[in-house]
């Protein structure tokens, strides 16, 4: 099967949803493909040109109007996009109703021939020069902290950027026919370790821990810079996420944070962007410690390399779970007691 990645926009372009008024008429009748919003529908397509049969999206998979069933599979996100055959993304739709299907017109560039190889052999190529993308332009999908668990755990995505057409695996990023692509806007990649079987991950564990806690910042500095429809999604839209990691690190999970590298975990700060500032979440949802608990970017403060005088030391941290079948969901209470 192929799983989709997209933003759902506003509630008018999802009537198809899977509902409870609805589950038992969609199973016994099917789903009428005229009812479903242009990227569902661009997707289909895309499924059936690939030779594939079945297509998992949330708006259909998951009973919209049941908590039972949103937790449940909540539960199971990460495997849904891990094992998926191939994850279509896309990225250049600000909504459902949008599609993404559409002609790409190559940037306007300049050609400029270029003399390349040993002198004995010298060719003439050729080199094109386009302007860079804008800081901050990036495609709608990029905005949105949903759509980065889906992406990042998804081995295989093929991504319908506004310009072009890119397939990216945990090795490369390839521009479908030679269309233009930024190399350096590339995407963050979880370890690959993440990806392994569960006893290789779990064998490795020990050696890798300082690259997986980098690997973690950086997940949740990028994270920390992307818009939720409902702020108490903080931590239930990267909970899948925080399970893969948990999977090799084997540490306990406080809102966010780690047990086995507090002390590092907690040197995180609001940073400055465009737009509105960093704000502390109106609403409970996570300990003031916790990078969860604001609304708005955060960045790491880097420990030096190599020997630290602890300056603190943990005597107790706790964080209460919202739900227990959701253990890295949201939480309703924490404590952090430090000497």
């Amino acid at each position: 099967y192929l799983a989709l990645s997209y933003v759902w926009g506003p509630a008018s372009d999802q009537p198809h949803c899977t509902t409870r008024a609805n589950f038992a008429t969609y199973v016994r009748e099917g789903i009428d493909s005229k009812t479903l919003p242009q990227t569902i529908r661009d997707a289909i397509h895309v499924v059936r040109a690939l030779g594939y049969r079945y297509l998992w999206l949330d708006s259909l998979c998951i009973i919209q109007n049941s908590t039972k069933d949103k937790h449940r599979e909540m539960v199971r996100m990460r495997h849904v996009y891990r094992d998926a055959a191939l994850t279509i993304v896309a990225a250049s739709a600000t909504r459902a109703g949008e599609g993404f299907l559409h002609e790409r017109p190559s940037p306007p560039s300049v050609a400029l021939p270029i003399v390349v190889g040993p002198s004995t052999q010298l060719q003439v190529g050729t080199v094109h020069l386009t302007d860079r993308p804008r800081p901050g332009s990036g495609e709608p999908i990029d905005k949105r902290a949903w759509c980065l668990q889906e992406v990042l755990m998804s081995p295989r995505s093929l991504i319908f950027t506004s310009r072009t057409l890119v397939y990216r695996c945990q090795t490369t990023t390839v521009k479908v026919g030679g269309a233009f692509h930024s190399t350096d806007q590339d995407m963050l990649r979880l370890p690959s370790l993440l990806h392994a079987q569960r006893s290789l991950a779990s064998d490795s564990a020990s050696s890798t821990r300082p690259d997986l806690r980098r690997a973690w910042c950086k997940i949740v500095e990028e994270y920390s810079r992307r818009s939720l429809s409902f702020p108490a999604d903080k931590l239930v839209a990267c909970a899948g996420l925080a399970e893969e990691f948990h999977r090799v690190l084997g540490s306990t999970y406080l809102a966010g944070l780690w047990r086995g590298s507090l002390l590092n975990d907690l040197l995180w700060k609001v940073i400055p962007l465009t737009g509105p500032p960093s704000t502390r979440a109106v609403q409970y949802r996570a300990p003031s410690w916790s990078w969860a608990s604001v609304d708005g970017a955060i960045a790491y403060t880097s420990v030096p390399a190599g020997p630290s005088r602890l300056l603190a030391h943990v005597l107790e941290c706790t964080a209460t779970l919202g739900d227990e079948l959701l253990p890295f969901g949201q939480v309703t209470s924490g404590l952090l007691v430090l000497r």
